[in-house]
């Protein structure tokens, strides 16, 4: 597309591309790194400990075997 432009209007065209592709990169990063801060921020918000706390197992109770034989 580029090449089908006026030989004059390349350079700007190109510097214009280069710097839409990498603000708007630059921006999309911006917002999935808030959204990622707000999901951290909810999930110790709403989610208990008692809620994900490990199982405790009786003393000696055989520990089941998680692999795929």
């Amino acid at each position: 597309m580029l090449a089908s432009s006026p030989e004059n209007l390349r350079a700007d065209l190109r510097t214009t591309g280069l710097t839409a592709y990498s603000s708007g990169f630059s921006e999309a990063s911006i917002l999935a790194a808030v959204m990622a801060l707000l999901a951290c921020a909810l999930t110790f918000r709403y989610v208990r400990f008692a809620d994900t706390a490990p199982v405790r197992h009786a003393p000696g109770a055989p520990i089941p075997c998680k692999t795929i034989d």
